[in-house]
């Protein structure tokens, strides 16, 4: 069975200090390391301050990265939390570039 990665916002949408992006699915860690533009191999429950960067490696933001890996993640699936500043137009720009 084929299933896909979903992004998207796991806070209410609107202006915050903090915004969370939940990324879940097998892809979750390669997409990840694109937008942070690491390589780096992750580990269940690791936790880093990464940068945030657009498709042309243009810094957005920087963020509380939190990595899950399956089996042990609530879904079962490959899970990585990304913690940002809760600017809407930010949050908007990281889930367009995942």
């Amino acid at each position: 069975m084929e299933t896909q990665t979903i992004v998207s916002q796991a806070t209410p949408m609107g202006r915050s200090s903090v915004a969370v992006i939940r990324l879940s699915g097998r892809r979750s860690f390669e997409i990840a390391n694109k937008l942070s533009g690491t390589k780096n191999k992750r580990r269940h429950h690791e936790v880093v301050l990464l940068p945030i960067k657009d498709k042309k490696k243009r810094k957005i933001d920087s963020g509380v990265f939190t990595f899950f890996s399956k089996p042990r993640s609530y879904t079962g699936e490959e899970v990585v939390e990304v913690s940002c500043h809760g600017n809407p137009f930010i949050v908007k720009m990281i889930i367009e570039h995942s």
